[in-house]
């Protein structure tokens, strides 16, 4: 399953601004901005993604994207959150056309989207400190047992919800930005069950995108606002515990000098893209050890800016989302 940025962690400021949705061939190392996160939760997904059009969408103040199949291996469908319009608009993933409308909620600020086990739509709400979920078919909001409206999750001392994942052991895992820690809560009845990480633990701050590696341990992003670099930190899957890479201390994994990171993901053979903000560039890390490899992607490339992601495809692609002024970015 596959979820684009879901693009968590990445905000809009102003309705001037938009996004692009592109894809990048890992063979080829340009195609363009992209963006989305994976989802490890659906059956399968059809192979038919080989023939995706290798083309730009240009969505109008993109937060986030998700794709994912609506049935057991059919083809999926790419969902972006559109800050500037407070939704999830639905694109078919073959073609980019757009479909519809899939959600619209009020000015919730959100960070993250999941589409989870159940097949249902899960979004965390910096400004409200909830997860709300929605129904994977209808849109319809699918509020959890004694909760209103759409929330499902909340409480805990969540506090700016931001990254959000499911764990192996099917619960929800949330980013509480404002206060550096992660919050676990039931997958189920979205019941508030214990601080994974506590606050700053292995120097936690701002985390923003959370995820489990293939090492089955969670990974989260550093905001460095004190004018030290953003990184990712790891923490024990089964603990909480910090877990650094080797020669490192607290819970850094990895990190370079002037990033400003996001967004990131696993690719297929393990290792680590990490999506730059500081210089539009995509970068790679050896997923065991967390040390530098290359620079995936070069600043700019294809008119990447500000890029969110990255994630892959089953078509082998990598997606993301890249951000700029209206007027000031290429289209095609």
């Amino acid at each position: 399953m596959f979820l684009l940025k879901s693009l968590i962690g990445i905000r809009g400021h102003d309705a001037a601004r938009q996004g692009r949705v592109c894809r990048l061939s890992r063979s080829q190392r340009w195609t363009g901005p992209l963006l989305f996160e994976r989802l490890e939760n659906r059956p399968c997904l059809s192979t038919q993604r080989e023939r995706v059009m290798k083309r730009h969408l240009l969505i109008a103040t993109l937060f986030g994207i998700v794709m994912a199949a609506v049935v057991p291996c059919a083809h999926a469908d790419l969902y972006v959150i559109s800050y500037g319009s407070n939704s999830v608009l639905r694109y078919n993933e073959m073609t980019g056309a757009f479909i519809d409308k899939f959600v619209s909620f009020g000015s919730s600020d959100p960070r993250g989207l999941l589409i989870g086990h159940d097949g249902n739509l899960y979004l965390s709400s910096f400004s409200t400190n909830t997860v709300m979920r929605y129904d994977g078919t209808t849109g319809a909001p699918l509020p959890a047992p004694g909760q209103t409206g759409a929330v499902f999750a909340s409480g805990g001392g969540l506090q700016g919800a931001a990254g959000l994942i499911l764990g192996r052991d099917g619960n929800l895992y949330v980013n509480s930005q404002t206060n550096n820690r992660v919050l676990r809560y039931s997958g189920t009845t979205g019941v508030f069950l214990d601080v994974f990480v506590p606050a700053g633990s292995g120097g936690l701050k701002g985390p923003r995108k959370l995820l489990f590696g293939p090492d089955g341990n969670l990974y989260s992003s550093h905001f460095g606002g004190d004018g030290s670099s953003s990184a990712i930190l790891r923490y024990d899957g089964t603990t909480g515990a910090p877990l650094p890479a080797p020669g490192q201390t607290g819970a850094l994994f990895a990190s370079l000098p002037r990033m400003d990171i996001h967004q990131f993901g696993f690719g297929p053979e393990g290792n680590l893209y990490i999506a730059n903000n500081a210089d539009s560039s995509v970068e790679r890390f050896d997923g065991a050890t967390g040390e530098f490899i290359d620079t995936f992607i070069p600043p700019g490339s294809g008119g990447l800016n500000a890029p969110l992601g990255p994630i892959f495809g089953p078509d082998n692609n990598v997606y993301l989302s890249s951000w700029g002024r209206a007027g000031k970015q290429s289209r095609s």
